[in-house]
């Protein structure tokens, strides 16, 4: 008993490693993606990493924003998500595009930027979280600070 015992938890573990997941510490990560990382972003530290349908993905905070990076499986980045927390942290263009805007009475509540590597059939865009009250609302800026829908 002792031995079917120790054969199955051996055998879980490997599964669980040869997946490259582990739940207590996230997956193991190649380091052709660390690599790639560390390229882009030589500053950044305590990276999350996160694999998920088929790609992996980094988040970290650097310069008082939060950054996810994701990663195609030739350790590319395809696609870049910046989490901002003040307007005063943004462009010009895009901070004037917002208190111009119909909901420059409201509070802004989240604010994201999303950038392709890949500009074929993407465009990069800012995503402004308002609300007033119960009411939140989404709106989209281009880079350029015109509306995007």
């Amino acid at each position: 008993m002792k031995r079917i015992s120790l054969y199955v938890v051996s055998v879980c573990l490997w599964a669980t490693y040869s997946l490259g997941v582990c739940a207590c510490n996230g997956p193991v990560v190649p380091q052709k993606y660390k690599q790639a990382l560390q390229t882009m972003y030589p500053k950044a530290s305590h990276v999350d990493w996160d694999f998920d349908d088929g790609y992996y993905s980094a988040e970290f905070h650097l310069d008082n924003t939060e950054i996810k990076v994701y990663f195609d499986m030739e350790a590319k980045w395809f696609k870049r998500k910046t989490e901002y927390r003040t307007l005063s942290q943004l462009p010009a263009q895009i901070q004037q595009a917002v208190k111009s805007s119909q909901y420059a009475a409201w509070k802004v509540e989240d604010i994201e930027l999303l950038e392709w590597a890949d500009k074929t059939g993407n465009e990069d865009y800012y995503k402004i979280e308002v609300e007033r009250g119960e009411t939140e609302y989404d709106f989209y800026l281009r880079t350029d600070g015109k509306p995007l829908r």
